[in-house]
């Protein structure tokens, strides 16, 4: 029989997991580990610089991060100096430290940076109104090292992330198939339809996982979610009333448990599977 990919004490994750993607102020692709595990212990993050580019100047309020090369030789400077780390060398750097990894190679440098704890008021989905920003960039996070000074940024070779031509989505037949497999109560069926990297929020999980936010980050903890609600709702049956189709998302609108309406929204990625979900609910009138 073949083994399963997860269980409550271990997380497989394979190259084809990842989602990589541009980030959001240096347009670096970076694709994160432990995203779709929904731990929030630590955070695992892979980063291909190429030559001319650099990742922010930032620093941590709680978390140690460890930066490992993988590939290429890594540059780093750390509160004003500036290191060369070879091949499968690393680097430890306390919260409070400066620091911005960048490559004035001429070859791509791949990184590992792992980090803990996790600061989850930073994470995809987190309410980041109430965060004093400043304690992570106390200087411009866009500036460059003097290693790179003139250098256009970022870089043409960071247009696009890899794996970035998009899967077309038949928003009816996937319709279809979520509402079939929630009424089969197919929890593996369900699942089957989410990203990796999920970010699903709605005021269920408030009410059956007591967290205050309602959001869930990665797929490990969605099953658990959908494991719990389709315990707690075992007649639990799903009629469709409206599909509302939009570019890479849409709006899907039915009957919910205790006569409620539910509708929620939901963003494809680019292999067509469910990354984003925001789930509202109302009597049925």
């Amino acid at each position: 029989m073949a083994a399963s990919n997860h269980s409550p004490r271990y997380h497989l994750i394979t190259p084809d997991d990842l989602e990589w993607r541009l980030s959001n102020l240096m347009k670096i692709p970076n694709a994160d580990y432990l995203e779709r595990t929904g731990t929030e212990v630590m955070g695992a993050r892979l980063w291909r610089l190429p030559p001319g580019s650099a990742n922010t100047l930032h620093r941590h309020n709680r978390q140690t991060e460890f930066f490992i090369v993988l590939e290429g030789t890594g540059r780093i400077r750390i509160d004003g100096d500036t290191l060369t780390v070879p091949r499968l060398g690393g680097v430890l750097a306390a919260p409070a430290a400066l620091r911005q990894i960048f490559n004035d190679t001429a070859e791509d440098t791949l990184w590992l940076i792992v980090g803990a704890p996790e600061e989850c008021e930073l994470l995809p989905g987190a309410d980041k109104s109430a965060v004093d920003m400043s304690l992570y960039y106390p200087e411009d996070p866009t500036s460059l090292p003097p290693e790179l000074a003139g250098t256009p940024h970022p870089p043409a070779a960071t247009a696009e992330p890899p794996h970035t031509e998009p899967a077309p989505v038949d928003f009816s037949a996937v319709a279809r198939d979520w509402l079939a497999a929630w009424n089969a109560h197919d929890l593996e069926g369900i699942l089957a339809h989410y990203a990796e990297n999920i970010v699903f929020t709605s005021p269920f999980v408030q009410r059956l996982t007591g967290r205050p936010d309602g959001v869930l980050h990665g797929r490990g903890a969605l099953r658990d979610y959908f494991a719990r609600g389709l315990q707690a709702y075992p007649d639990l049956c799903f009629e469709l009333i409206h599909l509302l189709p939009g570019v890479r998302s849409m709006v899907l609108e039915y009957r919910s448990v205790n006569d409620l309406r539910a509708a929620e929204f939901m963003e494809f990625d680019h292999r067509g599977r469910i990354r984003r979900v925001c789930a509202h609910y109302t009597p049925m009138a």
